[in-house]
């Protein structure tokens, strides 16, 4: 199952439905840290797809923090999806924390839902996840 952390409600459905289609998975939406939490600790998660802005805060990179402190050889694979500014303090912790980031404005959903197969289709999101520092 894919945890999608994102706040904005029509994009959320969108990825949702093509996330949903494209790999034959359930993809379930959280919009409050601590609901994304609860269904990553559950362990039915096998990747996370998190905004770094949710609701104009960092929470985002709050909670991929949180994750991987919790979690560090067992936390799924975790690809941000963001708008945020590149040239933030944020972004680049994002960055160092993620498998992959990718930028609103440069990557379209279809071509994230892409490289999201790639990574399920490699069975790298059924293995144990060791990040990269």
């Amino acid at each position: 199952m894919i945890l999608l952390f994102e706040d904005n409600r029509d994009l959320a459905f969108l990825m949702k439905r093509l996330f949903s289609a494209a790999l034959g998975t359930g993809c379930v939406v959280c919009s409050r840290e601590q609901d994304a939490e609860s269904e990553v600790f559950s362990g039915n998660v096998d990747m996370i797809v998190s905004d770094l802005n949710i609701f104009g805060k960092s929470e985002g990179v709050e909670f991929i923090r949180r994750i991987r402190k919790v979690m560090p050889f067992t936390c799924p694979p975790i690809v941000v999806y963001t708008g945020m500014d590149p040239e933030s303090g944020d972004y680049d912790e994002a960055r160092s924390l993620s498998d992959a980031v990718y930028e609103k404005g440069e990557t379209s959903i279809s071509e994230l839902c892409g490289r999201i197969k790639r990574i399920f289709s490699s069975g790298y999101a059924s293995k144990p996840n060791i990040p990269q520092r």
